[in-house]
């Protein structure tokens, strides 16, 4: 209970370290607007900025209770899925990455990836917090830390492609990552990513991938509809800054 703030916030150290201000989770189900306001002193002084909060997207009172506190919505999170009944042909363009750190090019690549994150498209943000969470999903990514496997369009001198993915139990594997470098799009190369990722989880004994992009990212919501997923749930996330 140490981490958690009188007034339903949570704080959340991992957050609070490496973007350099206090960060914290609203873990009180619905926000009352009462509640809210009471809640934003009280993390003021306990040093909280920023605290996100998370709803489902037909919840009038609650995003009317955040809008009249100054929260912003930054992001439609939306959940999609596919049951793998057969493993894909493994596309000849595809490797796994067997590298022991990102390249240059990889890097690139998995900020590529976030270009429409909640942690890029709030102007709030500071730039560096997004950049520092993209560069370290991909360094640990690629370190087995956050994934089991990084697989890659290598190209003839970098990189053009890459997706994570990680086996995370019960017959569910998920993707983290995934972006097709501008130079190299109109190519396919995002679908044989995808279906290289397939291709992986059914080879560990997965029978369902899973997959979160952002609901105002039509360009991936296209991509994953073409490749038979569906929308399995969606939330909308909220990012209220304190002062």
């Amino acid at each position: 209970m140490a981490n958690v703030v009188p007034g339903a916030l949570e704080r959340l150290p991992w957050d609070s370290e490496h973007f350099g201000f206090g960060v914290a989770r609203w873990q009180a189900g619905e926000p009352d607007e009462t509640e809210l306001q009471a809640a934003r002193q009280r993390g003021l002084d306990l040093g909280i900025a920023l605290v996100y909060l998370s709803l489902r997207p037909d919840h009038a009172a609650g995003e009317q209770a955040l809008r009249a506190v100054g929260a912003a919505l930054v992001d439609r999170k939306t959940n999609l899925a596919k049951p793998l009944d057969a493993a894909p042909v493994w596309p000849n363009e595809v490797v796994e990455f067997m590298g022991t750190s990102p390249t240059s090019a990889l890097t690139e690549l998995a900020l590529a990836s976030g270009i429409r994150s909640r942690y890029l498209v709030d102007p709030r943000m500071p730039r560096e917090c997004f950049q520092t969470l993209y560069r370290l999903w991909i360094q640990r990514s690629v370190a087995r830390q956050i994934a089991d496997a990084v697989l890659v369009v290598p190209g003839s001198q970098v990189e053009e492609g890459l997706v994570t993915v990680k086996a995370e139990g019960d017959g569910v594997a998920r993707i983290g990552l995934i972006a097709v470098d501008a130079r190299c799009r109109g190519r396919g190369l995002g679908s044989q990513l995808m279906r290289a990722a397939e291709c992986w989880a059914v080879q560990r004994g997965c029978r369902r991938m899973e997959v979160v992009t952002q609901g105002d990212n039509q360009e991936a919501l296209a991509l994953y509809s073409r490749l038979g997923y569906r929308v399995d749930w969606t939330q909308h996330v909220w990012h209220w800054w304190l002062a």
